[in-house]
């Protein structure tokens, strides 16, 4: 028998409790942006913090790390719109059916 797409519940969406305990427990690292999905921009923050702390004794660290502060303070107001928008994404989408694995034995 086969099942339709629209047979299959749709995946639920990021919420935005967990979204708001990520970015103040771990939001340098960008484990918020990971959650919702933005894999370039969670990458950006980490490397941001990582090139950040790394320069930090040359000075030149800080900036990098004033980026980054900034960054998260406006991902503060910025998340209920980013949560709203990747649940909305994640409304569309269908889980994916598990691979068939198929064994012949002679």
């Amino acid at each position: 028998m086969l099942v339709s797409r629209l047979d299959r519940p749709p995946v639920p969406g990021p919420s935005l409790p967990l979204a708001y305990a990520l970015l103040l427990l771990a939001g340098a690292f960008g484990c918020h942006r990971f959650h919702l999905g933005h894999r370039a921009s969670g990458l950006s923050m980490l490397a941001l913090l990582v090139g950040g702390l790394l320069t930090a004794p040359f000075l030149i660290g800080l900036i990098p790390l004033m980026v980054l502060g900034l960054w998260l303070v406006l991902d503060l107001f910025l998340l209920p719109g980013l949560v709203r928008r990747a649940g909305m994404q994640g409304a569309t989408k269908v889980p994916r059916p598990a691979p068939r694995i198929s064994v012949f034995i002679h």
